[in-house]
């Protein structure tokens, strides 16, 4: 590991004996003189923001495994002789899958060249420490996979961003641990205003019911606080608004029991900002979520917010005084559509927006072809992207804004089409090289996501499978045999994880904790246990992934022999089954067939449209999105978003048939596009509108009109197949020494790169996992490989 000791002087800190606190929020501010190159150094536990003169400069740190911290390194334009810079740091101190359950702190500094001009310390130097009184610490939790909601009560008329309240205490050094660059880019913090659409009068319905206790708001494995504790009731009295829409109302001023909606063209993901003057004291809920979501109370409602849809609590509360008010929310979340309600006071001049918090890089991307629908749907995808890849790769920016293997295999591949780079995916799987040992499920384990904390102790052995999948396909596209040989222990540790459930035929059998296939029936208790299939699938082509990567003749031998069982044990004569089940010692069939074992099968390298040519003809040619699941085929459940239509979709594409896959593509995805700009984890709304592993989408439209298939950076080389599918189009791609161009008019393209690049030209488009891969770098000679 390299070293890397960014700070001088300062030490991590926090407010005296408070830093195993719950949900406690300290304020750090100073005084900065005007410098002639002022820095700022910070990193903390869980999450800090930094204002400079009450303008939102940074947010983070970006994340990293337990007991690592990266460091951000903020310039300071300190153009004024008296600068303010308040630092707010949340220390959360439970169980999620989105920050860790480690001692809060902050370790900060400020410096001019080599002088440090203030740092934190016991006693800090420059600093003043506060605990806010603002933020309600005893709240519910956000979600299952997050930490709380906000909740604020200001005691004074608040007008300023990054305002320093409340009485200084005692700063004592905290826990802190190894220092790590940040490597990402930094965000901008655009702010996108919302338009007022909608106004009308609110009620209380009668008798008042409770919000329903689900399973995050009393499961005390997740350190929550009890519900005899909380200070504030505001999920159960949101629960029970009842809307009524009127055709007139003014969206910037309200009475009590008034609201109004805000909206934008798109789904964004950020921090909700809301401006406002209170004629009097005022309590004001915020409520936000990614689609229009009618509900029983909102029938007379118009536009339906409806802030639990998502598994999570979206909103806000804010108790404030007379006078202007001014906020940005802590945490960042996703939304369409924010509706304001006022429950008690009177206010106007209401503005609310979102800042931004999304990954700068994807800006560089564009694409422009003939076709509108592509269009959306390839923005939509390089926008989910975006909201999806701030610091590390994640599922949502909303529910869970978790790191997720499986979602972060397709991501990543869709980071360097829309980057030009892998920086984030290298943070993201830098950090399971780093993840903790003392998880409950032991060493030989990932975690399904990471960074995070896990109450039950569950985990995803297939998600462990497709890290493999990740670590190889990363290898090919940017050749960083560094980051490989220190992944090469935790990829031994999973084979051999892995060959304590091999049965007497090689087969995976009787899978332990979360067995996960895809959101359909092929996740079914009666379909995944046993002898699960399309896991097994999954289990071959990770065996030959850790081949080719780390040149195991005996792994590639081993991932053959598996593959031939498959095929001999799962095909039925018609499809692939997805299961086998013991009894009596020995394993039958049930006849259990879903859309997405045969996708399975023919991405993973299982079947093909030679060895099974009837199969491919029905698979590629009966079944996808124009089938009505219920009347045509019932017996082969249909697929879902996440995964299995991915899978159809490029292999569909592999193999040429480039008029089929934009016609499904647009069938699938336009919707999706056309409702919330973002792609969603399920074929319909439900859950996450705003889906990581989707935003490989626009890799394969890319490749299908254009040809382009990647960039060798090792060795400047820009990688161009036969156009599947010509017409008119104009793309710029990011390259590390600058754009690849490429303009389509019919049949023909002109294609422009970087200087120093060369362009290589493909009979065909190279499939993935091909062995004699155009990006295959020299061979990696690890000790101790198997």
């Amino acid at each position: 590991m390299k070293e890397y000791t960014p700070f001088i002087k300062a030490k991590a800190v926090w407010a005296a004996g408070k830093a195993r606190e719950v949900n406690a929020t300290c304020v750090f501010s100073a005084r900065v003189p005007l410098l002639q190159s002022g820095m700022l150094r910070v990193t903390a536990s869980c999450l800090y923001r930094a204002f400079f003169n009450g303008k939102l400069i940074a947010y983070g740190p970006a994340r990293a495994a337990h007991g690592f911290f990266r460091v951000d390194e903020i310039p300071l334009p300190c153009n004024k002789a008296d600068n303010t810079l308040v630092i707010e740091v949340a220390g959360y101190n439970c169980n999620s899958f989105y920050t860790l359950n480690q001692p809060s702190f902050l370790c900060a500094e400020i410096t001019d060249g080599n002088s440090v001009i203030a740092y934190t310390d016991a006693p800090c130097v420059g600093f003043l420490c506060s605990l806010s009184n603002e933020r309600l610490q005893k709240v519910p939790r956000f979600s299952y996979q997050r930490a709380f909601t906000e909740s604020y009560v200001f005691r004074a008329p608040h007008a300023d961003f990054g305002e320093f309240c409340g009485e200084p205490t005692e700063t004592e050094r905290s826990e802190s641990g190894v220092c790590l660059a940040r490597n990402v880019s930094y965000p901008t913090y655009e702010y996108q205003k919302f338009t007022g659409c909608a106004y009308g009068k609110v009620t209380l319905r009668e008798p008042q019911e409770k919000f329903p206790r689900e399973r995050y708001l009393v499961n005390d494995n997740l350190v929550i606080f009890p519900e005899g504790e909380w200070e504030t009731d505001a999920c159960d009295t949101a629960y029970n608004f009842v809307y009524r829409n009127e055709c007139a109302g003014e969206t910037g001023a309200l009475h009590a029991g008034e609201y109004a909606v805000f909206s934008c063209s798109q789904s964004l993901t950020g921090f909700l900002e809301t401006k406002l003057y209170a004629d009097e004291d005022s309590l004001v809920y915020i409520l936000f979520d990614e689609v229009d979501f009618r509900r029983e109370n909102d029938a007379d409602g118009g536009i339906g917010v409806c802030f639990w849809r998502n598994d999570s609590l979206n909103l806000i509360t804010y108790a404030i005084k007379k006078g202007e008010f001014a906020h940005v929310s802590f945490e960042a979340y996703t939304a369409k559509y924010i509706k304001v309600v006022v429950l008690e006071g009177k206010i106007r001049n209401l503005q609310t927006g979102v800042r931004r918090y999304e990954n700068p890089d994807a800006g560089r991307f564009f694409f422009h072809c003939e076709d509108e629908k592509l269009n959306a749907v390839t923005e939509a995808a390089r926008q989910t992207f975006a909201q999806n890849a701030v610091d590390i790769l994640t599922d949502c920016p909303s529910r869970e804004r978790a790191g997720w293997l499986c979602d972060s295999y397709f991501s990543g591949q869709a980071e360097k089409l829309l980057t030009g780079e892998n920086r984030v995916e290298r943070n993201f799987l830098e950090n399971y090289c780093y993840q903790s040992q003392n998880f409950a499920f032991g060493q030989e384990v990932l975690a399904m996501c990471y960074p995070a904390e896990f109450a039950d102790g569950e985990f995803i052995p297939n998600w462990m499978l497709f890290w493999l999948l990740e670590l190889e396909s990363y290898f090919e596209r940017t050749g960083d045999t560094e980051l490989i040989e220190k992944a090469a222990p935790r990829a031994r540790k999973i084979l051999s994880y892995f060959q304590r459930f091999e049965n007497e035929y090689g087969l995976l059998e009787n899978l332990e904790s979360w067995v996960f296939v895809e959101w359909s029936k092929a996740n079914d208790a009666e379909f995944i246990k046993g002898v699960n299939f399309p896991s097994n699938m999954l289990y071959a082509k990770a065996l030959e992934c850790f081949g080719k990567l780390y040149k195991s003749e005996d792994i590639l031998a081993k991932a053959e022999r598996l593959k031939e069982e498959i095929r001999k044990r799962s095909y039925n004569g018609k499809l692939f089954e997805d299961n086998l089940v013991r009894e009596n010692g020995e394993l039958k069939r049930f006849n259990h067939t879903s859309e997405t074992c045969q996708y399975y099968a023919f991405y993973f390298g299982i079947a093909d449209e030679v060895r099974y040519p009837e199969l491919y003809r029905f698979v590629f040619g009966c079944l996808g999105p124009h089938r009505d699941s219920k009347t045509e085929y019932a017996d082969v459940f249909v697929s879902n978003a996440f995964i299995g239509n991915l899978l159809r979709l490029d292999y569909l594409l592999r193999k040429g048939r480039g008029r089929q896959f934009l016609d499904e593509s647009k069938e699938y995805y336009y919707k999706m596009a056309n409702c919330t700009g973002t792609l969603w984890e399920h074929n319909e709304v439900q859950h996450s509108l705003n889906h990581g592993f989707a935003s490989y989408v626009a890799n394969m439209i890319v490749r299908c009109i254009t040809g382009f298939y990647g960039i060798d950076e090792c060795k400047k080389q820009v990688f161009l197949a036969n156009v599947s599918v010509p017409m008119a189009c104009k793309v710029k791609i990011p390259a590390v020494g600058g754009c690849v161009e490429i303009v389509g008019s019919g049949a023909e393209r002109t294609v422009h790169v970087p200087a120093g690049y060369t362009v290589v030209r493909e009979e065909t488009a190279l499939p993935p996992f091909d062995t004699k891969s155009a990006f295959q770098t020299e061979p990696l000679a690890l000790a101790g490989n198997e």
